[in-house]
């Protein structure tokens, strides 16, 4: 702080430095750590308001190539950037609304299904655009925001999987607890 012209001239007392090197080295030990399982790194909300660019860049170049965002504009967004990475894919984690599904369809997104109502749409759609839609089952595991139940996810997945034009590749969850001591879900 200082004085101007009589005034008291305030400065930033707080700032953000990102280490992209560190951002690389912690990637790299997660995915060694993992292995052969990929590591799947969230960018949702433009990486938090920092600016999506710099970090999507150093992690595929580190060696990443899945990534997850909450709503169709950003995985657009991320696609622009990654332009051109091969193998690259972006995974949507939260719902897609049904006139946005035909553009997520032929834009490549990995899309979430959270019901078979959403199936059907997501296999319309891609028989419509002659492309089949890569697609991961959401669970709710406890969150109860988003997601197929436990009770109901053979059932579901096995009618998914009848549809045309979609590639079922894969199943996703959101851990409800991460942080409560007494909570064992986390690790079992």
């Amino acid at each position: 702080r200082h004085r101007e012209g009589g005034s008291l001239i305030m400065k930033r007392r707080v700032v953000v430095e990102i280490d992209l090197q560190a951002l690389v080295r912690n990637y790299r030990k997660i995915a060694a750590h993992v292995k052969p399982m990929d590591v799947l790194c969230v960018l949702k909300a433009n990486a938090y308001g920092l600016g999506v660019a710099a970090y999507a860049k150093a992690l595929v170049e580190a060696g990443c190539t899945q990534f997850g965002v909450a709503e169709p504009y950003e995985a657009l967004e991320l696609l622009k950037v990654l332009k051109g990475r091969a193998g690259v894919e972006v995974q949507m984690l939260s719902s897609v609304l049904p006139d946005e599904i035909p553009e997520m369809v032929k834009a490549g997104v990995i899309l979430p299904m959270t019901d078979l109502a959403e199936a059907k749409l997501v296999s319309a759609a891609a028989v419509k655009a002659k492309r089949t839609a890569k697609v991961h089952f959401k669970l709710d595991t406890g969150m109860g925001r988003l997601g197929i139940l436990a009770k109901d996810a053979p059932r579901v997945i096995r009618e998914v999987k009848r549809l045309p034009n979609l590639d079922c590749a894969g199943i996703f969850s959101h851990c409800p607890m991460a942080y409560d001591p007494e909570n064992t879900f986390p690790e079992d």
